[in-house]
């Protein structure tokens, strides 16, 4: 009996030993599995705060560029020609885009130009002399760039929003009410998969707005 309890000991030694076997061989898999979950988090993660980011810095760019008459009345107007293209320029400083052509540069994350609907609302044509046209909508889409105007009527105004565009009144899934001369806009955005493919299913889209403060 003895000699038969040995055996059974030294049986569940070996099993045991088979068991932390087979866990050292799968561990190098468990922490591949378990580092790459953490990295996509981290790079989906780290690709919405660099658009989401990126579009704040160019509607502030845009607001800003107010004409030089309506600032010396202390009644600013942004000039909507050159507000748009300060939103074009920031807009490809921050996403990585070439300047004239918008198409990606090496190392951004997009893996082609990004689609936008730029509204710049001044509320009425008093200083449209100096380039401050009362609204402006700007869209780029499918590389092709468009401008419409439309009328201004005075503050407050409510913009409606989506995941491709700024509606002219209240409706889409969000709305922004602008109480004096300022953007809004929504860019998207098709990016990189991870590991160094990419899929032009991965699209995401994200909006800001900015006013005029004086």
């Amino acid at each position: 009996m003895k000699g038969e309890t040995r055996n059974v000991t030294n049986i569940i030694k070996d099993e045991r030993g088979v068991v932390i076997i087979w866990i050292l061989l799968f561990m190098p898999f468990l922490l591949m599995a378990t580092n790459y979950t953490i990295t996509q988090t981290q790079a989906v993660t780290g690709a919405d705060i660099d658009l989401q980011a990126a579009v704040q810095s160019a509607v502030k760019a845009a607001a800003g560029q107010v004409t030089s008459d309506s600032q010396a009345a202390g009644d600013a107007r942004v000039n909507t020609v050159i507000g748009h293209s300060a939103f074009r320029r920031e807009l490809a400083r921050n996403l990585g885009l070439d300047q004239t052509t918008f198409s990606p540069l090496s190392g951004s994350f997009l893996i082609e130009a990004p689609e936008y609907v730029l509204v710049i609302y001044n509320g009425d044509d008093t200083y449209v002399s100096r380039g401050a046209e009362d609204a402006k909508v700007y869209q780029l889409s499918s590389g092709a760039l468009s401008s419409t105007g439309f009328l201004g009527t005075g503050f407050p105004y409510t913009f409606g929003i989506d995941n491709s565009t700024v509606y002219l009144s209240a409706s889409g899934i969000k709305q922004v009410t602008l109480d004096r001369p300022g953007v809004v806009a929504v860019v998207t955005v098709k990016h990189k998969k991870l590991m160094g493919s990419s899929d032009p299913n991965l699209q995401m889209s994200r909006w800001a707005s900015a006013k005029i403060v004086y």
